[in-house]
């Protein structure tokens, strides 16, 4: 994400959260890494069905003509 949450506790009991921001190489390298991971998911899912419907038209039979 783009923002960190480090969770700091009193001795006494309780706590409160600090927020501060992620470093921008990780961010981009992370939105890299999805964006890939996205692009071989579609390659993969264009793939199975170009294999899954490539001769259905051939294999549906035409209705006669009268």
């Amino acid at each position: 994400g783009f923002i960190q949450k480090e969770q700091i506790n009193y001795e006494q009991g309780g706590y409160y959260h600090v927020y501060y921001p992620t470093d921008p190489t990780q961010i981009a390298n992370d939105m890299q890494r999805k964006l890939n991971d996205w692009y071989a998911k579609m390659g993969q899912l264009i793939q199975e069905f170009e294999d899954k419907y490539e001769h259905a038209e051939a294999d549906i039979e035409m209705p006669a003509q009268s």
